[in-house]
């Protein structure tokens, strides 16, 4: 069976050659147990960088996984690992698909580590899984429950992002890659929570480089340069790359102070 590409998609030869090796694996392992497998992420987004990016998947059996299948499962992600990318896995069953991703806990993994709940189980997900996803094996349209991407992303950015800035450690952040997938990270999720439309890292940068600060506007070419693979950086040195960086990921988590009125100034507490 072909994968199923949606919205003009290539699938990378790469991609489908460990997609097909994994299944047929977990095939070997756990008969009968895989019924559905999705690749979501950059390869249903038409981002798929393979310095860069990793390979996510959504694997369905028809009944849930018990811990046999989850081992076997675990097994067979070898074959979809690529050099310092592990992948992702998020293991969940048709009746999971069909509910708000809100309330779903499935079993997960990134690399051959559990995670408990599941890295891909939110509603960006079920948002590629219904526009975008490559089906590698199941119904190409699955029975998908519907999930509150805006709030989702807003609670990313509010949570997660705003406690990631303040125990932000500057080490890491020397190196450009980290600067560039931070940057277009935060740059999707400000996308999704202003438009509700699902976007890839590289078309949100695009988008949000075209406005802003000047010192916002390079910090997002650079990033967007970095992923589409230019060896060149828009810096001379990696301080002030992170300044910038800095500066465009705490203006974006901050909410304007009133109707109409701009954000706060940077208060000097990181970069």
């Amino acid at each position: 069976m072909l994968p199923a590409a949606r919205l003009g998609v290539v699938l990378p030869s790469q991609v489908l050659v460990r997609l097909r090796a994994f299944a047929d694996d977990l095939d070997s392992r756990s008969p009968g147990r895989l019924a559905g497998l999705y690749a979501v992420g950059s390869v249903a987004l038409g981002d798929f960088r393979p310095p860069l990016s990793n390979i996510d998947v959504v694997a369905v059996a028809e009944e849930g996984w018990d811990d046999a299948s989850l081992q076997a499962l675990r097994l067979s992600l070898a074959e979809l690992r690529r050099t310092h990318e592990p992948p992702r896995v998020a293991c969940l069953s048709w009746e999971e698909l069909a509910s708000d991703p809100a309330g779903v806990s499935a079993p997960g993994f990134v690399g051959k580590v559990a995670t408990p709940g599941g890295d891909l189980v939110n509603p960006l997900t079920w948002a590629v899984l219904r526009s975008a996803a490559v089906c590698v094996r199941g119904p190409e349209y699955p029975d998908l429950g519907h999930g509150d991407l805006r709030s989702w992303a807003a609670e990313r950015l509010g949570g997660l992002w705003r406690g990631w800035l303040e125990g932000v450690r500057p080490g890491p952040l020397l190196l450009r890659r980290n600067i560039a997938e931070r940057v277009l990270e935060v740059a999707r999720l400000s996308q999704v929570l202003g438009s509700g439309r699902v976007v890839s890292k590289l078309e949100a940068g695009e988008a949000a480089g075209g406005r802003g600060s000047p010192n916002t506007r390079r910090v997002l070419a650079d990033a967007v340069g970095y992923r589409r693979g230019a060896r060149m950086s828009m810096y001379w040195g990696p301080y002030e790359r992170r300044r910038h960086a800095l500066e465009y990921i705490q203006a974006t988590l901050e909410p304007p102070t009133a109707a109409g009125e701009p954000r706060r100034a940077h208060d000097g507490k990181v970069g």
